[in-house]
């Protein structure tokens, strides 16, 4: 490939050398750009660029965008698996995360339904010491989010919750039919249950879609109706999900 061809300055290595010698989680740009600048000679346009290229080849982790996840690199990706998998887990195989008293009954929500409120995702961040910034927290909750592993809406009270629908399960078929929402407006079904299927068109759907589809559809779903403030509370089910996108929506 002609990436691989491209002629890259020794200062680059030379700042990757710094990256990896540091033996770092994670570093802030804003604390290394002045180190690298000084020992490697980079300017700042140069120091950014670099980062984009090391970030395309995968040796680090770098997002310029969006402008809050632009200044941490990572330096070891397990850092950022270890993080996500306190929220993305097998009950099963993992154990249950740590988390305050306070948020025990916030903590039965996300276990039963993958619904999270957002004091509970920091309680389980905190229970870890290299978790315990803010920024870092932050920036965990806003890579989920781009990478569609979480997504957030305010429900009925108008609260900020997000909904890691990798864990969303029910055994009783769809639950979300009993909710006693006040929501009265038009709404829209996404259907991988196969229920309104015969066996051989279920067996087919779940052959040819990619593991993950209907997760991410809901995702990007629930979050384009955010933009709409009369949206109904999403109701999600492990293959079947209603929502909205605004109260005065017509199809």
């Amino acid at each position: 490939a002609e990436f691989v061809k491209r002629k890259v300055p020794v200062s680059w290595l030379r700042c990757l050398d710094l990256f990896i010698k540091k033996n770092e989680g994670f570093l802030y740009t804003t604390e290394v750009g002045n180190e690298v600048r000084t020992k490697c000679g980079l300017s700042t346009e140069s120091f950014y660029e670099m980062l984009e290229f090391f970030h395309q080849r995968g040796m680090i982790t770098y997002f310029k965008y969006p402008a809050n996840l632009s200044n941490i690199i990572v330096i070891q990706p397990q850092w950022l698996i270890d993080a996500m998998t306190l929220l993305i887990f097998d009950r099963q195989h993992h154990s249950l995360p740590e988390v305050d008293n306070r948020y025990k009954d916030d903590l039965d929500d996300f276990l039963e339904g993958g619904i999270l409120t957002e004091d509970l995702m920091w309680s389980i961040w905190s229970s870890k010491k290299d978790y315990l910034d803010v920024e870092v927290k932050r920036f965990f909750k806003g890579v989920m989010l781009k990478m569609l592993l979480l997504c957030s809406y305010r429900n009925e009270e108008n609260k900020a919750i997000y909904l890691v629908p990798s864990l969303v399960h029910f055994d009783d078929g769809h639950a979300m039919e009993n909710s006693k929402s006040k929501y009265t407006g038009p709404s829209f079904v996404i259907d991988c249950s196969g229920e309104y299927m015969t066996k051989k068109e279920a067996s087919e759907l779940v052959c040819y879609l990619p593991f993950g589809v209907f997760e991410r559809l809901v995702c990007l779903c629930i979050s384009h109706s955010t933009a709409y403030v009369d949206s109904m509370e999403p109701k999600v089910d492990t293959n079947y999900a209603k929502l909205s996108f605004g109260a005065n929506l017509t199809f």
